[in-house]
């Protein structure tokens, strides 16, 4: 047997405009020179940031990837207090290099389990002094390895192309505190 529940959205129009008036028109036809770009490149740039928003905080109209659920959480994996103590990376008295090891790979290892090996990560999102911090910090005094490359090197899903820094998950964990996300971009 099988059962299912069936679930509707409504589709919201987003839209920008510009316009030229009658003289600019007339002008751009007379001498046979293009409209200049620079309002369209405006009126698009707008729409992108407001759908990045959107998509990263929410609206009045539907739940962004930050937005609190109705438990009051997060949708992310908040990092946790190991080894040395702190949560941090790259702080004074946070994480040591094998500790954000740890992390990265827990959070691949996690997506591939929970959801039974139908989603397997391939970007990796950081804040971008995190992205930074991993990107040139050997992984131990001895080794000629970033923890980057080391990650890299050592786990399956995540390329080098899908490590990304993104400015929107920045102070994004619980209380304020940094984040870090794994996804997959595409479908099954």
């Amino acid at each position: 047997d099988i059962s299912g529940k069936e679930y509707s959205i409504s589709v919201k129009t987003i839209g920008t405009a510009y316009d030229f008036d009658i003289d600019e028109v007339a002008a751009a036809q007379v001498t046979g020179m293009p409209l200049e770009a620079r309002r369209a490149m405006a009126s698009r740039r707008g729409y992108e940031e407001f759908i990045n928003d959107a998509i990263w905080y929410g609206n009045d109209d539907f739940v962004g990837f930050f937005t609190p659920t109705a438990s009051g959480g997060y949708l992310d994996q908040n990092l946790v207090a190991t080894g040395t103590g702190g949560t941090e990376w790259g702080d004074t008295g946070g994480k040591l290099p094998d500790e954000v090891l740890a992390d990265l790979f827990q959070a691949c290892n996690d997506m591939v389990s929970s959801t039974k090996k139908i989603h397997q990560p391939n970007e990796l999102l950081l804040p971008v002094a995190k992205f930074l911090y991993i990107q040139e910090t050997p992984r131990n005094d001895v080794s000629d390895t970033t923890i980057l490359q080391f990650f890299l090197a050592n786990q399956k899903f995540i390329s080098a192309d899908g490590v990304k820094m993104l400015n929107a998950i920045e102070g994004r964990g619980t209380g304020g505190t940094e984040c870090f996300i794994v996804m997959n971009g595409k479908t099954p």
